[in-house]
């Protein structure tokens, strides 16, 4: 429980399972067939509460799961990529700074020069991941390195959104066309009784679809991971 209140559970947790309940929680309470009053509120709300608890883990699962994935599709996970000497994210005289400093703090660490590096690029990844969990576990205090952690949550949300897509996409199909029937249903009725509810859950559905469809892609994740990258290596100044 104590987790789910942390402030990078709430964002970049709890958030992309709030937001994928959106369609199917407007759904129910636009075409809820009975009075709602204050005892069936709380239900709902403490309902709602132990469902985002427990799916706030299935989001931390599928992201993890889909960051698997894209390691391997980027080539490698992007805080090592950072540290390549071919790799353009940081500016190569700033890069041999960051290289210089992270060997004399971390015992048993050689930064590859660009020779050995492409001469072999597994052991050179290897060290500079060795250099990035360092240098993460060192930046972890939130107030001394705000940025970094604040960076850490926008990339969190982001892949763990992306982590949601297929089952956003399954799951809103069915919905989008439910809220088709019962607006048709409605509108074809003399009263045409359409509340601001049935609105709202109409067109959030097709929003929310586009947006997974359309936004939530691996480029839109790799955009926070190289922001999240560059702003971990900038310690080594204050570290």
């Amino acid at each position: 429980m104590e987790s789910f209140f942390d402030l990078y559970s709430l964002r970049a947790r709890t958030a992309p399972a709030a937001i994928f309940f959106i369609p199917p929680l407007l759904l129910f309470l636009a075409w809820w067939p009975f009075e709602y009053n204050e005892h069936v509120f709380l239900v709902l709300t403490t309902v709602s509460i132990l469902v985002l608890i427990l799916f706030s883990q299935v989001v931390r699962s599928s992201g993890q799961r889909a960051q698997t994935n894209l390691y391997k599709n980027w080539g490698g996970k992007p805080s090592v990529l950072a540290l390549r000497h071919n790799n353009p994210l940081i500016d190569s005289s700033i890069k041999q700074r960051y290289h210089h400093i992270l060997a004399n703090k971390i015992p048993d660490v050689v930064m590859p020069s660009k020779k050995s590096e492409a001469e072999n690029t597994a052991f050179a990844d290897t060290q500079y991941n060795v250099a990035s969990e360092w240098l993460l576990s060192n930046t972890r205090d939130k107030s001394k390195y705000p940025l970094i952690f604040a960076e850490n949550v926008n990339y969190g949300f982001r892949r763990n959104m992306y982590g949601l897509k297929k089952h956003a996409i399954i799951l809103y199909q069915p919905i989008l066309m439910l809220n088709i029937v019962f607006l048709f249903e409605k509108w074809i009725t003399p009263t045409k009784n359409i509340g601001s509810l049935d609105i709202l859950s109409g067109i959030s559905c097709p929003l929310l679809l586009a947006a997974w469809v359309f936004i939530i892609k691996p480029s839109w994740v790799k955009e926070t991971a190289d922001d999240f990258a560059r702003q971990l290596y900038k310690a080594c100044d204050s570290i």
